[in-house]
């Protein structure tokens, strides 16, 4: 569904409008040498279809007598599953997200990848975000995905410009289902790139660990440790052998049976399936 769409207009923001609109306006720039923009919400604490998001912006026209243009769209997925107890599932996400959109990897996240912060892709005028929305008043979600579209350039109208931004973003989660049972998967692609990063953290960052376990319990506190497949090539790297399953085995057996637990496919399309049957009442 749609939280917010940006316009843009020529004429100046008044007071006047600021206020008579308040309901809808959920931020407002007015800067001098500058496009005049309004940022538009239908609802404070939900999100909107697309018929909703047209409708307020129909109505933001005729009081600012004149024809805005659209020129961001920010689609939001709202899930009850908490960010920390779930933060595998989003990362493969995201990383998978990454992987087809920019055909990079190193993109996954904005601040050091070993930063436990919302997680975050973006550029090239894309964004998508998912962050723990639990302090949110009124919001009925625990974690919120949100994919922006930041910057649109077409002079399409009004419904076709930001049906265009659903089905770009459609056609990537379906690529990802895709992908995922190829040969070579994405779950691949992301061990590729991020067990030598953590190989290196291991080695040479400021953090030090006791032991093997205390790097694991590390990485798998912060989601890295997507699969049981990517827990034996980040032991193999370090040179530790063992039989991976007694090595699970115990590893639960002293940190708690929620301890390594890994996710499959299944429940990454489950979680891309959900998206693409919001984003289709959307259009409805």
């Amino acid at each position: 569904m749609i939280d917010t769409i940006k316009v843009n207009y020529e004429k100046d923001i008044t007071k006047e409008i600021l206020k008579k609109y308040s309901n809808f306006i959920s931020k407002s720039s007015n800067l001098i040498d500058k496009k005049k923009c309004l940022v538009l919400k239908k609802n404070r604490n939900s999100t909107s279809s697309l018929q909703e998001m047209i409708g307020v912006k129909k109505y933001l026209d005729i009081g600012m007598q004149e024809e805005g243009k659209i020129m961001r769209v920010d689609l939001a997925f709202d899930s009850l599953e908490k960010l920390e107890e779930n933060r595998k599932l989003f990362r493969a996400f995201l990383y998978c997200l990454s992987i087809v959109r920019y055909k990079e990897t190193d993109l996954f996240e904005t601040n050091s990848i070993h930063s436990p912060k919302n997680l975050k892709i973006s550029k090239n005028h894309y964004e998508t975000t998912i962050y723990d929305c639990q302090d949110k008043v009124n919001r009925l979600a625990n974690t919120r995905i949100e994919n922006r579209a930041l910057y649109i350039r077409d002079n399409f109208e009004d419904k076709e410009k930001i049906e265009k931004e659903i089905l770009r973003y459609n056609q990537e989660l379906k690529e990802i289902l895709y992908r995922l049972d190829e040969e070579i998967s994405l779950f691949d692609i992301i061990d590729k790139f991020l067990i030598p990063k953590h190989i290196d953290f291991y080695k040479n960052s400021d953090t030090k660990f006791l032991n093997i376990s205390e790097f694991i319990a590390y990485l798998d506190r912060l989601g890295f440790i997507l699969t049981k497949k990517s827990l034996e090539k980040i032991l193999k790297e370090i040179n530790h052998k063992c039989d991976i399953d007694n090595f699970i085995r115990e590893f639960r057996r002293k940190r708690g049976v929620n301890s390594l637990k890994f996710i499959t496919k299944g429940q990454l399309k489950e979680l891309i399936k959900a998206i693409l049957q919001e984003n289709k009442k959307t259009v409805l």
